[in-house]
């Protein structure tokens, strides 16, 4: 970024002073000036040849204060501050142009030229608007907080006995006995093997199922 404030940066044009003590920075391309000057002037259709009319006094002083009248309307409608009169002048201090500064360029570009404008951080304070701040959460009730809280559950059946030679001659298909009836209650219980209330063993659409008939 520094590259294009290489320019004399001791000649007062090169800098604004503004309303708030901050300072801004510009570099306007001789090649632009010449270019505007010619142009606005006519003096582009000057004899090539012996280059008369390529340069007027008058034409570059109208020019000068133009520009000088454009940068102060532009860097005064950027920053919503005041253009104050040259005082002290001095260049841009190194910490503008290292990352996280805070400092701004604007580039205008005029036909292939760019003139540029850096903006220190306090010269667009106003841009940064304060983030509101993060809402911090409220208490909550622990009954509340526990509602939407996922718990496994799981259903007992019954207990069963089996020696360890008939558990080892266990196929699919075979059959164990149980010593409940069908309308035993059945516990329910969360995954720690606490249990939470009795059921009985159903099925609803199609599915197997358990109706709760007692809380624990």
């Amino acid at each position: 970024m520094a590259e294009f404030f290489l320019s004399d940066l001791s000649d007062s044009s090169n800098q604004r002073h503004l309303q708030n003590g901050s300072t801004a920075w510009f570099h306007i391309p001789d090649a632009l000036k010449k270019e505007l000057e010619q142009s606005i002037f006519g003096l582009s259709n000057a004899d090539a040849t012996t280059e008369k009319g390529r340069h007027s006094a008058l034409a570059g002083k109208v020019l000068t204060e133009s520009l000088d009248e454009l940068i102060n309307a532009v860097i005064g409608s950027i920053c919503q501050l005041e253009v104050l009169p040259e005082t002290a002048i001095f260049p841009p201090p190194a910490h503008l142009f290292r990352p996280g500064s805070g400092a701004l360029v604007c580039e205008l570009s005029v036909g292939h030229h760019t003139l540029r404008i850096l903006l220190p951080a306090a010269a667009v304070s106003h841009w940064r608007k304060p983030l509101p701040a993060s809402p911090k959460p409220g208490l909550m009730p622990l009954k509340a907080a526990l509602k939407n809280t996922p718990v496994s559950l799981h259903v007992e059946v019954s207990d069963a006995e089996l020696t360890l030679g008939y558990l080892a001659t266990l196929a699919i298909g075979d059959v164990l006995k149980l010593p409940n009836k069908l309308d035993h209650t059945l516990r329910v219980l969360t995954d720690d093997n606490v249990a939470v209330c009795n059921a009985h063993l159903g099925s609803c659409s199609g599915a197997l199922a358990i109706e709760l008939v007692k809380s624990n």
